[in-house]
């Protein structure tokens, strides 16, 4: 199996083509792939290959999955050493702050809200990608820089 950039998890096919499409104006290369729900994601990561046969882990996990599957999702993840550091935007449907704030306990960097309004779902996950990699860059020069003077 080749490398994933992105993985989106999102039941419902028509919003997960307008994420992919939104990422990939932000990383045009960017090879991805769509599954409806978290069982399937992580029999893909863990089950299938990827992590098992390739240790290639997806660089960005946008998960628009029921908010039920999220602790078990997410418990998985950081369990694991291969995809502990993976960076994960969580997709909302509804505006609620206990929601956000169970999603950052459990690891997920980012949040969206996934919304009636389609280009503005696409703009927030487009500006929740370009903040992800602008912190990457930051820790990657604070930590480079830290070894060069140690």
């Amino acid at each position: 199996m080749n490398s994933i950039d992105l993985l989106v998890i999102d039941p419902s096919p028509s919003d997960a083509r307008h994420a992919v499409a939104a990422m990939r104006q932000v990383e045009p290369d960017a090879a991805s792939v769509r599954l409806p729900d978290t069982r399937q994601a992580l029999r893909l990561m863990f089950e299938e290959g990827l992590l098992v046969r390739e240790p290639q882990v997806p660089r960005l996990i946008l998960c628009a999955c029921v908010e039920s599957e999220l602790d078990s999702f997410m418990d998985r993840l950081r369990s694991e050493q291969p995809t502990r550091e993976v960076p994960v935007i969580v997709a909302f449907g509804v505006r609620e702050r206990e929601s956000v704030e169970r999603s950052r306990r459990l690891g997920a960097q980012m949040h969206v809200w996934k919304n009636s309004n389609r280009d503005q779902y696409c703009r927030e996950i487009q500006r929740a990608m370009i903040l992800l990699a602008h912190e990457c860059a930051s820790s990657a020069r604070e930590h480079y820089g830290a070894l060069a003077y140690a």
